[in-house]
């Protein structure tokens, strides 16, 4: 059965329900992600953020974020995974394969850009198998528990998210020009 995935409203309940999960993965967040609920609410409801939950509406098993959507350009993409017991890792992937292949085809984005921090490898893992690629190291560039770390930086062109679902490359006369 396919992982579900739905747009997440900002319901009082489920602020608190993802609060409460992302509690236990602090020691890997970054310290300018939000930490009391009404900005951690702020941040998942942005004007120009999507959150989407994985998994059923009344429980789900993370969350994947796109914020600082540049309709026409760019935006950044952010997974949060916890309890995933009674549904396979490939569904999961799959699902954020969903979302960020209606993310940028809805605002036409040319890439989805992460950043995460050098000691979550299970985000970067999880990153690379829903088709995003690394491309390099920031040194010192996120603070986890006060202390400064390196991240990996990562993207998901429109090319590396076809590569991801399986579809064939675009030829290169029908490409679009970027827009100027």
């Amino acid at each position: 059965m396919p992982l579900p995935v739905n747009l997440f409203r900002g319901e009082k309940e489920m602020i608190d329900y993802i609060f409460s999960r992302l509690d236990p993965l602090r020691p890997v967040l970054q310290d300018d992600l939000p930490k009391d609920p009404l900005g951690l609410c702020y941040w998942l409801l942005g004007p120009t953020t999507l959150t989407f939950l994985l998994g059923d509406t009344t429980k789900p098993i993370g969350i994947f974020v796109v914020a600082d959507i540049q309709p026409n350009e760019n935006a950044w993409g952010h997974v949060f995974v916890w309890d995933h017991d009674g549904f396979d890792y490939k569904d999961l992937v799959e699902a954020a394969k969903v979302v960020a292949a209606a993310v940028m085809g809805q605002f036409n984005l040319w890439r989805l850009s992460g950043l995460t921090p050098a000691n979550n490898a299970k985000a970067l893992a999880f990153l690379l198998a829903v088709g995003f690629k690394r491309e390099g190291r920031i040194r010192d560039a996120v603070k986890i528990g006060g202390e400064r770390c390196d991240a990996w930086v990562s993207g998901m062109t429109k090319g590396d998210l076809r590569e991801a679902l399986g579809l064939a490359p675009l030829e290169p006369d029908t490409i679009e020009e970027k827009p100027s």
